[in-house]
């Protein structure tokens, strides 16, 4: 338990949050049916990050750790919305790479229903 509050998300974090993002503009979600911007989720959304990268025995988070958010999420969003949740995650993963695939491009590769 100790060690995984040694673990640093370092620029992981800000793709946390727009991963977050992306998520509440899905057309499903509204504040209704969605728990996503409560601080709890957040808190625990950093802890769960922090622990695959425990797992992994690794000293800091990576971009691919944020592929654990659906265990958060069943029950948090809608069930379509959970469902794109991986396409939603590698599409922000693949924008904040270098090169041409990244933040330069400006392509807005986001799965919508």
């Amino acid at each position: 338990h100790d060690a995984m509050w040694e673990v640093g998300v370092g620029h992981v974090g800000p793709l946390l949050l727009e991963v977050l993002r992306e998520v509440l503009t899905q057309t499903e979600i509204n504040e209704h049916n969605s728990l996503l911007s409560d601080r709890t989720f957040l808190v625990k959304a950093t802890k769960a990050l922090r622990a695959k990268a425990v797992v992994e025995e690794r000293a800091q988070c990576v971009p691919n750790d944020l592929h654990c958010l659906p265990l958060l999420t069943t029950f948090r969003v809608p069930e379509a919305v959970h469902a794109r949740l991986p396409a939603i995650i590698d599409a922000v993963i693949a924008r904040s790479a270098p090169g041409p695939s990244g933040p330069a491009s400006g392509a807005d590769d986001v799965p919508r229903p």
